[in-house]
């Protein structure tokens, strides 16, 4: 599956998107709103860059595994 953040296309691994529509089909027959919940390993971009947790935060990988940019906690 295929989706956007910010203009930017990106691809949500199948289990995490199956699971959110099993999740949300049960909210719905509960009459509650569904939340989406995506894992940061989850977010994997056209170009095949990804996000990955790291001790202190999260950084972006590219394809090669090479961290292109880190956000760390405060």
């Amino acid at each position: 599956m295929t989706t956007y953040i910010n203009g930017v296309p990106v691809a949500v691994a199948p289990a995490a998107h199956q699971a959110t529509h099993q999740k949300g089909a049960a909210d719905a027959l509960a009459g509650t709103i569904a939340v989406t919940q995506v894992e940061v390993g989850d977010i994997v971009f056209a170009n095949n860059w990804r996000f990955t947790e790291t001790e202190n935060g999260i950084a972006l990988l590219d394809e090669k595994g090479n961290i292109i940019r880190r956000w760390e906690n405060g």
